[in-house]
């Protein structure tokens, strides 16, 4: 039940982030990197760190320049985010010892 409601919350506050560009509907940088750093924790793709060296380094230069650039360097951002994250920075602790 619990996560049903937290679904419902999340997918609330989606839809009040997205915007309208030429009819489509978009969301920014600020909703997309937590939403792609938590899809990268839910989806255990094995030897990630692995796929984006050689994504980085065997692509062509000129590819690099457009999209799969971006995604492989976002890829790369969330990673680093993930691997250098600090407990103290998500989780609330309310008790006292």
């Amino acid at each position: 039940m619990r996560e049903s409601w937290n679904s419902k919350l999340f997918a609330g506050g989606l839809q009040d982030s997205l915007t309208t560009i030429n009819g489509e509907a978009a969301i920014g940088a600020d909703v997309f990197f937590p939403l792609f750093i938590w899809a990268i924790v839910h989806s255990k793709i094995r030897n990630i760190h692995r796929a984006v060296f050689i994504m980085s380094h065997y692509n062509d230069s000129d590819a690099m320049k457009t999209k799969v650039g971006y995604n492989v360097s976002t890829l790369h951002s969330a990673l680093d985010h993930i691997m250098k994250a600090d407990r103290k920075l998500y989780v609330k602790q309310n008790f006292r010892r």
